[in-house]
């Protein structure tokens, strides 16, 4: 059985519109490990929790394949 912790305002049900007083949406985000068959958390945002601040430097990143088995192949279908 799930057990339910509440930090802060939320609404009174799980993924429905949510607004402040100066009625702005709240976003809603789901943070889960499995989906929904598992436990996980809402969190609600005033900004979209997808939203950017700042790219940093790029990375260099070398990445050697090892086994080249999953690789993309053109699958024909028409024959």
């Amino acid at each position: 059985m799930p057990f339910y912790q509440k930090r802060g305002q939320i609404p009174e049900k799980r993924h429905i519109q949510f607004r402040d007083t100066n009625d702005n949406l709240y976003w809603e985000e789901l943070i889960s490990r499995q989906g929904f068959s598992h436990i996980y958390s809402n969190a609600y945002h005033i900004n979209p929790p997808t939203a950017i601040d700042k790219i940093g430097e790029p990375i260099e990143n070398n990445i050697e394949l090892v086994d080249r088995s999953h690789k993309h192949y053109h699958v024909k279908t028409s024959k």
